[in-house]
């Protein structure tokens, strides 16, 4: 029985075998690779997406903040627009009385 043949069919079959695990392993290092990449995509889109919310709660706490100031401002001016209202009011009555004396005064006094 001649060996030789044999033996150099499992030396062919290892060779290629080794080229394919050579070439599987690249295989892997290279998904393990793209697998590190995209973790730290992932990574970096989380660590934007939280300083986004994080900005977005000040923002919301800012404009809480104005809108509470705001109202404090609009109630204020109403008051003040009462308390003007009620000047003009004073004006108006102190302008009918004017015109009353003056009106008296040219008129003369009513009889």
């Amino acid at each position: 029985m001649d060996l030789e043949p044999a033996i150099e069919f499992i030396l062919q079959q290892q060779a290629k075998f080794h080229g394919d695990l050579t070439e599987l392993a690249g295989v892997v290092n290279r998904i393990a690779q793209q697998q590190l990449d995209f973790n730290q995509m992932v990574s970096g889109f989380h660590q934007e997406y939280s300083a986004a919310l994080m900005a977005l709660a000040e923002n919301q706490k800012q404009i809480q903040e104005d809108h509470k100031a705001l109202s404090l401002k609009v109630g204020e001016m109403g008051d003040n627009l009462k308390a003007l209202s009620l000047k003009v009011g004073e004006m108006g009555d102190n302008l009918n009385a004017l015109i009353a004396i003056v009106d008296g005064q040219i008129r003369g006094p009513k009889q």
